[in-house]
């Protein structure tokens, strides 16, 4: 789209709030002058700093925290002015707390002086310069107590030790004649001698002045509570203009994403096709239709369209493990629904457990219930982690109706048994693995034809010659297992599937070959030969070892009904009540962990790696819904 330049703060404030258009910086930003959305960034995160600053986490645990109200819609003006008298306010407040911090900590030195006096027995009106003697007290280090008494001996001044209760120093007390206190001053000053100065207008008992002072020092610490109470509502007052601060963030990058002449100004973005009609309509009212250049185009393969997610319900929780590993390519299938499937499925079958079931599905939905987020996660995050919790632990007591196990003990009703049943469990292990590798094959080649990628649809490792060559493969495979026997590979209708298999073999080794040709890449051929080479060797063993790592399926299943034995044998000695209360804690901690990272494993690795790109950008339109802009 172009327009006027003029034209543009009012076609960026209408787009704001439609709210459709995905913008795009097509180049980097050439920035003029500065503008007050700039300011309003710059001074919200200033104030905030000094806040943070002064409210530490630990201040803040003794106050009490105000809640955040909920903004109507604002001009910028009005944002900027809350600004500005937040600022001013906490200025001025910042200014006092400091005064108030010094006076506390003078007023708790004198405390500790006329602690000190009032151990010794000694009036603030005793210590100074009187008409013709002196009196002064202070601390020195004890090692030089004697060196002191042996400088002042032939004067008039007599110097005491007292306890002073610092470590390895004394306080002295010295009086003598005035003509004598120079001397004493230069001796004094030569041995490091501290004296104990104090206010003036101290009362002369010490003890009566100790109390005065501590109740000054009470005074100004409420204040200074005070004081740090009114921040805090600051900073509540700030937390509540942060979603103003962070559209005008957006403005910002919305301006900094056109493309400016002299006289026009472009923007280039996405918008969903259904909203096409409403956003042209829009513009031809705000700008003129001989202005106004709108152009709307289908995305383009070697084009990065951004995605928009729309899953509800259960399935908006697994969305959580596509964005652990990025966000899925516009032009391939978005895999959540997929996750959601096979993820809750393989749990189930790691730990089929009718208790275990329903207890997961009881935390899942107490962390739903929560306003908060659950220890470090958010309260988005929380609820995602509570749906995958819930939906794990109806698998997983679905699996424990089949596998017999209610809290490790057998129930009446068995369809099936693990370890009873070891060959049927593994053969269904396998086969789930075997079905899930075939499903990822034929993701890849939909991915492909989606982009239109037709060498990659069919050569290659992950493409229709895999599938083809997996597939025989498998049926190569089983019959080897069934006779046990190598001559099995080329008898009967075995050799056709044996002849298949090493042909696509030798066609996912040829195949980076046969793509350059078509692509008339004129790299050289022994390195498209090794690049085969590595291909086809990875395709060989991946498809193996990953075909076989699916076992861990059964052998959890396993695991689980031996522990639920065990709890058997252990209840001849805890007890029956007390093995099964211990060992089901251990089996939930530990093979239901397990049972999440394993299920997460074989999703990410075993599955995705053959079709998932997640080279993809999220759809995130401009939008603006709090600041009033002018259009």
């Amino acid at each position: 789209m172009a327009v006027p330049t003029e034209y543009e703060d009012r076609v960026l404030a209408k787009m704001g709030q439609i709210g459709t258009v995905h913008l795009i910086r097509e180049f980097q930003p050439v920035r003029g002058e500065k503008s007050v959305f700039v300011d309003v960034n710059a001074r919200f995160d200033r104030l905030n700093e000094k806040l943070d600053t002064v409210l530490s986490k630990e201040v803040r645990q003794t106050l009490a925290e105000p809640d955040v109200e909920a903004q109507p819609q604002r001009d910028l003006e009005e944002v900027v002015h809350s600004l500005t008298t937040l600022e001013t306010e906490l200025t001025g407040l910042t200014d006092r707390l400091q005064g108030l911090e010094r006076d506390v900590k003078d007023l708790e030195v004198t405390e500790g002086k006329l602690d000190t006096l009032s151990s010794i027995g000694l009036r603030t009106d005793e210590i100074g310069i009187f008409r013709h003697v002196f009196v002064r007290a202070g601390f020195i280090r004890s090692a030089l107590t004697t060196k002191l008494a042996g400088y002042l001996n032939g004067t008039s001044v007599v110097s005491i030790p007292l306890p002073s209760g610092r470590p390895r120093e004394n306080l002295v007390v010295l009086a003598g004649l005035k003509e004598d206190m120079s001397y004493a001053e230069q001796i004094l000053k030569m041995l490091n001698f501290e004296e104990m100065t104090l206010p003036t207008g101290l009362k002369a008992d010490p003890k009566a002045a100790l109390g005065e002072t501590q109740e000054a020092v009470r005074l100004k610490t409420d204040e200074i509570k005070q004081i740090m109470q009114k921040m805090l509502e600051i900073k509540a007052k700030a937390t509540s203009l942060r979603p103003y601060v962070a559209e005008a963030a957006e403005y910002e990058e919305a301006k900094d994403s056109a493309i400016r002449t002299q006289r026009k100004s472009l923007f280039h973005g996405w918008i969903p096709r259904d909203e096409e009609d409403a956003f042209r309509t829009q513009m031809e009212q705000l700008v003129p239709k001989q202005n106004l250049y709108l152009k709307f185009e289908e995305p383009k393969t070697e084009d990065t369209v951004p995605v928009q997610f729309k899953s509800s319900g259960i399935i908006k929780a697994f969305e959580m493990f596509t964005n652990l590993q990025g966000v899925p390519n516009y032009f391939e299938i978005n895999p959540t629904l997929i996750y959601t499937f096979l993820y809750v499925t393989m749990f189930g079958m790691m730990f089929g457990d009718i208790g275990g079931g329903i207890v997961l599905v009881v935390i899942g939905v107490l962390l739903t219930r929560l306003r908060r987020g659950f220890l470090a996660f958010s309260t988005n995050a929380t609820k995602q982690i509570a749906g995958v919790l819930i939906a794990c632990g109806c698998a997983a007591t679905v699996f424990g109706f089949i596998y017999g196990n209610f809290f490790l003990v057998n129930t009446p009703w068995q369809l099936l048994k693990p370890l009873n049943n070891l060959e049927e469990i593994l053969t269904i292990a396998l086969a789930f693995g075997v079905a899930q590798i075939i499903l990822s094959l034929i993701l890849n080649m939909i991915n492909m034809a989606r982009r239109k990628d037709l060498p990659g649809l069919i050569l290659g490792g992950k493409g229709l010659i895999a599938l083809i060559f997996y597939s025989s493969g498998i049926v190569v495979g089983y019959a080897f297992v069934k006779e046990r026997n190598l001559s099995v590979f080329f008898a009967g209708s075995t050799t056709i599937f044996s002849s298949i298999a090493l042909i696509s073999l030798a066609l996912i080794f040829f195949s980076p070959l046969i793509k350059s040709a078509s692509r008339r890449d004129e790299s050289p051929i022994l390195q498209k030969l090794l690049e085969g080479f590595g291909e086809g060797l990875e395709a060989f063993i991946s498809f193996i070892a990953n075909s076989v790592s699916y076992i861990r399926l059964a052998a959890f299943a396993i695991a689980h009904e031996a522990i639920g034995i065990a709890a058997t044998v252990l209840g001849g000695v805890l007890g029956t009540v007390p093995s099964l209360l211990l060992l089901n804690v251990l089996a939930f901690l530990v093979e239901g962990f397990a049972s999440f990272i394993q299920s997460l494993r074989l999703m990410y690795y075993e599955f995705s790696t053959r079709f998932y790109l997640k080279n993809g950008i999220v759809y995130k339109p401009f939008k603006i819904g709090l600041i009033k802009m002018k259009t």
